[in-house]
């Protein structure tokens, strides 16, 4: 077998490069994250095991499309929940305008899921239209709240 020792190196130096880029890319996201929390209420009960889940609005008017993951969370008992992103699981949400679908009844809210059509969980229409937004600052919040009017 021959070994050429030029194609060795070129090699070596373009996979060199490759991983180097990868590396500082990893690094240097183009986003903020931010804590948020917050509670989902009906009338004065909480609403238990709601999935809710944050999209990021790109802010065209300033030109900047990639705006970062999305973010989820599960309400407990107390209706609270706290987010974490879609990608990695990294607590918080992308600073900026969101908009916001709370769902209730299915397990697995996300990417790979279909959100445009609710189930029978008692919530308004507008909890899983995505007409709700929000915008987050980079300090974050724990008041990240949505209060529903119980139904007649």
């Amino acid at each position: 077998m021959y070994f050429n020792i030029k194609n060795y190196s070129r090699h070596t130096l373009l996979l060199t490069t490759i991983l180097m880029l990868s590396i500082v890319g990893c690094d240097s996201p183009e986003y903020q994250l931010a804590p948020v929390s917050g509670q989902v209420t009906m009338g004065e009960q909480p609403i238990v095991d709601a999935q809710i889940t944050f999209q990021p609005i790109a802010d065209t008017a300033n030109g900047k499309i990639s705006v970062g993951p999305g973010s989820y969370g599960r309400t407990d008992s107390e209706g609270r929940y706290r987010l974490k992103t879609v990608d990695d699981d990294r607590s918080g949400a992308v600073v900026g305008q969101h908009s916001v679908v709370i769902t209730k009844g299915q397990d697995n809210v996300g990417l790979d899921t279909d959100i445009s059509t609710p189930t029978e969980s008692g919530l308004p229409s507008q909890a899983a239209d995505g007409s709700l937004e929000i915008t987050i600052e980079p300090d974050g919040t724990e008041t990240a709240d949505f209060r529903f009017e119980a139904g007649p």
